[in-house]
């Protein structure tokens, strides 16, 4: 349990560094503090065990206090995309029974009242310990599940690959809103290595601390490496280990990267990160499981190919359902986790195609055509609609949008999305 992982850091070794933001640098005997001082603010407030909370904060010392506070409150979260537009935002938790909204302003708030002292509840590995919004196989999106057993079984299959054991130092350039950013924090603390925490990813400032000596591992998507090769491609053979995900494989960008310790990666937000890899220069192979994760293929081709299943402990529980809604299991086929995505499996090594859902990747966000045909469909004068995601060198895919109607007005649709949307949403093109 990340509570208790916390505490024990704490007790053996509190004056360690459990991660440095900017020129800060947090203990573990002081991140402990600095959540429980603010569980107890929470607590004053009138927050309960069993509450759910919404988290609209960037990446930043208050997002790691907020989350390190939750399993010793008793209580979950709904993470927010602090890129997407507030109706988009509020329209992510209409239907789900929430609390409060944890943002800046909350904060401000809250440090201006007591705390107030409780007694510690006891979570189970299987209580839930974050909500992500992710595509499920609708194409629309859906809050999975996400439980401390799941998330802490994924971290430590990976850090078993990646790391040895209170060793290295892992970088947080990915929001934490994203289970790669998010993951990166729960590593480091189930390995007893420190994590240095960004703001923003900025290539030369992640790399000046390879430079250093300070940083071993980093997790990228296929846009911020390549950021990385134009910037410096010999100091990008540093790393221990660069885990890539987030999107289809660029073989591409592996190619650029050959000198690297790229690690490629196969999972998403329903496994609590990566559950397949392939070891650096080795991707030709296919990827191989992570230790505890197995990978079947369901009603294969005849060449091989269906769909990607997946079964282990880092599965999550669910999509959490929405006022009315009937629940819906993790396990679409027994034990097993249906991806939505097509693949195959050659001498032990899994090859993905691309994802069969309605969704596609940009830049390592997830964009829905679905979600972007709904708000053209709200433009007066329009009667039909289709996205596209269009490939592009850069961010993997872009979304292209069609729309027709005798009144439809491109200039009108444009405008209308500026508002609704946030920027990786909003189209590159409008054809009426």
């Amino acid at each position: 349990m990340l509570r208790d992982l916390l505490a024990d850091s704490a007790t053996r070794g509190g004056d360690r560094t459990f991660f440095r933001h900017g020129g800060r640098t947090y203990s573990y005997a002081e991140a402990q503090d600095r959540a429980l001082d603010l569980a107890q603010r929470l607590h004053g407030r009138g927050i309960q065990p069993g509450e759910r909370l919404a988290i609209d904060l960037p990446n930043g010392p208050d997002l790691v206090f907020a989350l390190l506070a939750g399993p010793m409150l008793g209580i979950s979260f709904f993470l927010l995309n602090t890129r997407l537009t507030a109706p988009k935002k509020a329209e992510l938790l209409d239907g789900f029974e929430v609390s409060a909204t944890v943002d800046e302003e909350f904060l401000a708030t809250l440090r201006s009242e007591a705390p107030v002292g409780f007694e510690p509840p006891d979570p189970a590995s299987d209580d839930v310990f974050v909500r992500m919004f992710t595509s499920g196989t609708t194409g629309l999106p859906k809050a999975a599940r996400l439980t401390y057993g799941a998330l802490e079984a994924a971290a430590r299959a990976s850090a078993e690959v990646l790391m040895t054991p209170e060793s290295g130092c892992w970088q947080l350039t990915l929001p934490m809103f994203h289970v790669g950013g998010l993951q990166v924090m729960i590593r480091s603390l189930v390995n007893g290595s420190p994590f240095i925490l960004y703001d923003r990813f900025d290539a030369a400032a992640v790399l000046a601390d390879v430079a250093s000596g300070e940083a071993t591992h980093v997790s990228v998507v296929d846009r911020t490496l390549r950021e990385l090769i134009a910037c410096d491609r010999d100091m990008l053979a540093r790393y221990e280990a660069v885990l890539l995900g987030g999107g289809p494989v660029n073989e591409r960008t592996l190619e650029d990267a050959a000198a690297a310790n790229v690690w490629a990666s196969y999972g998403m937000t329903e496994t609590c990160g990566a559950v397949a890899v392939s070891a650096p220069g080795r991707y030709a192979e296919g990827l191989r499981p992570l230790p505890g994760c197995e990978v079947r293929i369901v009603g294969p081709a005849e060449d091989g190919c269906g769909e990607i299943a997946v079964s282990g402990p880092s599965v999550f529980s669910g999509y959490e359902p929405r006022r009315g809604e009937p629940a819906s299991p993790a396990r679409s086929d027994g034990a097993w986790f249906l991806t939505g995505d097509e693949g195959r499996i050659v001498d032990g090594g899994l090859f993905v195609s691309e994802r069969t859902c309605d969704v596609f990747i940009s830049g390592g966000e997830n964009v829905y055509p679905a979600e972007i045909e709904r708000e053209i469909l709200a433009v007066g004068g329009v009667e039909s609609a289709a996205v596209i995601g269009v490939e592009d060198p850069d961010w993997g895919r872009r979304p292209v949008a069609f729309a027709a109607g005798a009144g439809a007005d491109r200039a009108a649709i444009v405008e209308h999305l500026e508002r609704r949307l946030t920027s990786f949403q909003r189209p590159d093109a409008v054809f009426v």
